[in-house]
Formats: C-alpha cells, structure tokens, sequence
C-alpha cells in the first residue's frame, strides 16, 4: 500500500496550505496528533474524527487563529488524494482549517486513497453538497456501486461533475428506479476502466437529461457497444489484426475506415451520450475496445500478457491506452512484468505507464517482476523509481515473494536497492525488519537455503518472533528442511523457543510432523528433550501419539530423556502409543 502524502487547500485566485501560516496553539488529543505512522488509510478515519461534533467544538475553541485566519480565505478545494503535498507535520492544521472552518468547498478529491468505503465517501461529500461541483474518486478500489448511489441520489444545484476512474467495483448493476437523485447542473459523469454496463449508461443518460459527457470506454458498456451495428464490423476485424500480430491485414487501413465511421456518425447521426463521448476520442475507441468478456482485455493488454514485444511497440505508436486493466487490476505493465519483457517494460515506461500501478490485490510490477525472478526488469523497474516495500492485501512485498519463489538475484538486488549500497553492511539501518523477518521466514519455509544464508548474513536476529508467534527456526523444524535448520542454529537460532501461545517447542513440532532427521539434528544442538507445552506434553508424547516409531527410538536414546513423564492428565508415553493402538 502505497504511502500517503496528505492533502493540500486551493483557495480561489490563491493556492494556500496551513504551513504558509503561523502556528496554532498546540492542540493535545491522543486520536488527532498520533501521525507518525500515518498510512493512507489513517486520512478519512482523521477526517471523520474531526467532523464528530464534539472535536468540532474543541478545535473551534483552540484554534482562534486559525478562524480568523480562514475566515479572510475562499478556499475552493478539499485535495485528500495521495499525490498532494500535506504530510504528518501540518495534516492537523490543514483539517483544522478547511473542514472545521466555515469553507467553501466546491471540489473533493480522493484520487488514490484504496482504502476509501461507500460509506466515508457518503459521510464527508455529505458535509459540503451545498457547494460542492466536482468529485473526483478515481483508482479508489474499495468504492462499489453503493458509494454510487451516494452521490446519485443526493440533492444537489451544483454539481456538475463526478469521476470514477478505474474503480474496478463499480458495475451498476442497480435498477434505475434505485437512483432518485436531483442533480440539475451535472454535465459530466466518468467510468473510465471500470465495470459499468451499457444499461446503466441508458438509464444515467434519462434520470439526469443535463449530462454532456458520458465516459465510459475500456468497459462492459464500451464491449458491448461495439457488439452492435454500425461498430460490429469494425471489431471484428480489429480483432482478427490483434490475433495475426498485424502480419496478416492491413491493421492500419482498418483504424482508417473506423476513423472515417466515428466522423460520419458524429456528423450525421443522433447518437446518445455515451455514444457521442466515445467517438469524439476517434480512433481510441478501437484500439481500446475490451477484445473479450473473459478478462475484459484490450490489443495492447493481450499483446503484454502474451509477450508480444513487436505488438507492444505498435499498438504504443497507434496511441493504445497504457492506463486501462484486466479484470484483476492489472494494467499493460504489471503483465509485461510479469513475463519478463524487458523491451516491453521499457517501452510502456516511456510511454508513460505508471511503475507503482497496483492490482486489486495491490501487488505492483515490481512485484511480479520479483516473483519470476526477472533480474532485468526488477533493475529496470527500481531505477524507474519503483516502491520496493509497497504491500499486497496479504500483506506481502516484491522483497518476500521473492524469498519465497527462491528468486535469489531478485532478493540481492531488492536488498540492495533498499540499502543503496553496493553491500549489504549497513541493510538493518535502512530496511524494515519486518518485512526482512517475514521475508527470512518465506525462505525457511520453502527451503531456499543460499537466500537464508544471504539475510544471515546482513545481520538479522533469527530469534525475533513473528506476529504468529513463530520464529524463523520452527517453521523450518515443522517443514523438516534440516540444511536449513542447521544454518539458523549455526547463527544463534535458539533451539530451545516455545511458542507463547501453548508453548509448542521446535522439537515438539518436528516430532509431531514426523521429521526424524530435524529431531536428531536438534538434539545435536543440546536442544531440551524433556521440554513440555503447557498440558504437560513433550516430544515423546506426541511421537507416540502420531506413532512415529523412529523419532520415538531416537528420544529414547537421547540422553537425559525422561521416558515416564506424564501430562497434565496423567498421561504417560507408553499409555498414549497404546491408547492410539501403535503397539509397535
């Protein structure tokens, strides 16, 4: 998940942000001032705090500085999207003096904030819709058809334009008697690359008589549009170009003939809104016309997926949009990534691609670049500025899908990257041990041992417990990847961990799981024998149980092993293996 930058205020002739000013008193309160880890899902709950009536009325009461001061100001636009310039130190008194400060909101803009809900966009549009003319929601992925019908069916004399670009949820799928809204002045509503179908276009187009502009292209609406006379035609051979690769037809005759189309209709012909908005983008129309219902895939998505370099390149050239998706999220990049097309990576940047385009799942190019292991493209994307901690919704990075898939040239030059350094001396002081830990951990547990070795070697502390209250070693020990397990022992791995929640040791789970060469292995390792769980339990216990007679035979020649010992409820070895009926 990408970091959140903050908001800024436009104010009429003049652009204002609360930094321009002197400070306010010092305004004490545990849920508004603890900002130094502010993600962007921090930003609406902030918000929506400072909106709660009784905050209003304490900021009101602490910051007279600020009223005087905004009180002179005519401040337009409320910008929470990522890329405005507010960060931790002055987000307080930007809320302070815009949303609690008698402002003239006319714009709100959320573009980027994913993890925005129907329900804070309904909340905070709410506050300002008697003055409020623009919203913008775009690449706000949690938004879906309910955080629609917010905006829809309020009551609004000003409004005159509502996008929401790429928000992957929004399909419509609504009947138009569920819009109820008034929006006199609206001329302007945007779908572009999101899911909405032709029939919500229809009945938007006849609830609000004021609209102008209809954008809709790169979805189902846009598909199934053209799977209609007079564009059918068109298509279809737009289609048979794609499959040939442009070797077998005269692609370019065919964007001719649809230009000379989209001019004769827009001229002669009484087309609808929609129709109107699309065509007036000519020859765009064509080139990105989802090919398909499976995926919803333009020419230049089916081209990247399928590592069509020459493809790629021309479709550029005709002006293919490099922004549209699949129905995954994934845009033009993240599949050229994800193949490992280097002419295509590069291309599409220079095209202008985002390199931190995210997926539903939120995962980036550099993100699959790293998961196959593309060593040339993970470089060419990190020198494109690509974000190598951005987070998937598994709360999984480029650096751990890496560790994970044994993509150990992608581990080094991530690890690198993160350190700028040529070495990895001085990784702990620049990278989160979090993300290194977790990443440790995906290569215990896949058995990637020259990966294990590598972040060993930068100084990582093997006994640093996990939120699941593993360390590296017990995963190991429950997998049975010995060479693994040795190493981590050899680097001070604690042999000897229990887990917090029922204190399951290492030897517990390796004998457990059947992994004779790890129980012997620790055992070498001076590991305690007779260590129990919080039932009493120990390693001889659970070996009789699952009836693993070779880890039992080895715990009975360790020394020191207490061959009698009983659990809470009086439970020795020998009475569990029979109970079990391994009379063996």
């Amino acid at each position: 998940m990408a970091s959140f930058t903050g908001a800024s205020i436009v104010a009429g002739r003049h652009h204002h942000t609360a930094a321009d000013a002197s400070p306010p008193p010092a305004y004490s309160s545990t849920t508004t001032n603890d900002l130094d880890a502010l993600g962007e899902e921090g930003l609406v709950r902030l918000v929506l705090t400072f909106l709660d009536v009784k905050e209003h009325h304490v900021c009101k009461c602490v910051s007279r500085q600020w009223k005087s001061l905004v009180e002179t100001l005519d401040l337009a636009r409320l910008d929470l999207s990522v890329r405005s310039p507010l960060h931790s130190t002055n987000l307080e008194r930007a809320l302070l003096s815009t949303i609690n400060s008698y402002a003239d909101i006319r714009e709100i803009n959320f573009t980027g904030q994913r993890s925005l809900c129907d329900r804070d966009v309904l909340v905070l549009t709410s506050c300002f819709w008697s003055t409020l003319e623009t919203i913008v929601v775009d690449d706000c992925l949690n938004i879906t058809d309910f955080g629609l019908l917010a905006i829809l069916n309020a009551q609004s004399q000003r409004l005159t334009s509502v996008s929401f670009r790429h928000c992957k949820l929004i399909a419509g799928r609504f009947a138009q008697s569920s819009i109820t809204g008034q929006h006199p002045s609206l001329h302007t509503l945007d779908f572009y690359n999101t899911r909405v179908g032709l029939g919500l276009v229809q009945d938007l187009e006849r609830c609000f008589p004021s609209l102008q502009h209809i954008h809709a292209a790169h979805t189902p609406a846009h598909h199934d549009l053209f799977q209609q006379a007079p564009f059918v035609d068109a298509k279809l051979e737009w289609a048979r170009a794609v499959a040939s690769h442009f070797h077998d037809g005269p692609f370019r005759l065919v964007l001719a003939d649809f230009k000379v189309l989209a001019t004769h209709l827009l001229a002669t012909s009484s087309l609808s809104v929609f129709e109107r908005t699309l065509l007036t983008s000519s020859t765009a129309a064509l080139l990105d016309v989802p090919l398909d219902t499976d995926g919803y895939t333009s020419a230049l998505l089916h081209a990247c997926d399928n590592d069509l370099d020459n493809l790629v390149l021309r479709l550029i050239k005709l002006g293919a949009a490099v922004d549209v998706t699949d129905n995954d999220g994934a845009t033009a990049l993240c599949l050229s990534a994800a193949t490992g097309s280097l002419a295509g990576v590069h291309a599409l940047l220079t095209a202008g691609a985002c390199v931190n385009a995210r997926t539903l799942s939120l995962a980036t190019p550099l993100y699959f670049a790293s998961e196959m292991d593309w060593t040339e493209v993970v470089a060419h994307l990190l020198a494109h500025n690509a974000t190598p901690d951005a987070k998937t919704t598994s709360n999984s990075t480029a650096l751990c899908v890496a560790a994970k898939n044994g993509s150990r040239s992608s581990v080094h030059q991530l690890i690198r990257h993160r350190a700028r350094r040529p070495s990895f001396a001085t990784l702990t002081k620049k990278a989160t041990m979090e993300e290194l830990m977790l990443a440790l951990c995906l290569a215990c547990e896949r058995s990637h041992l020259d990966i294990v070795r590598d972040l060993l070697a930068i100084g990582l502390n093997p006994n640093l417990v996990m939120d699941n209250g593993v360390t590296p070693l017990y995963l190991a020990c429950q997998m049975g990847h010995k060479d693994i397990v040795q190493a981590l022992c050899m680097h001070g791995a604690n042999p000897n961990f229990r887990r917090p929640a029922g204190g399951v040791s290492c030897l517990y789970i390796a004998a457990q799981e059947g992994k004779t060469d790890v129980v012997r292995l620790l055992l070498s390792f001076g590991v305690d024998a007779n260590a129990t769980m919080d039932d009493q339990s120990a390693a001889l216990h659970i070996a009789a149980r699952m009836g693993h007679v070779d880890i039992v035979q080895v715990l009975h020649q360790a020394t020191g092993v207490d061959l009698n010992m009983q659990t809470r409820s009086g439970l020795s070895p020998l009475f569990i293996a029979c109970e079990e009926g391994h009379g063996d």
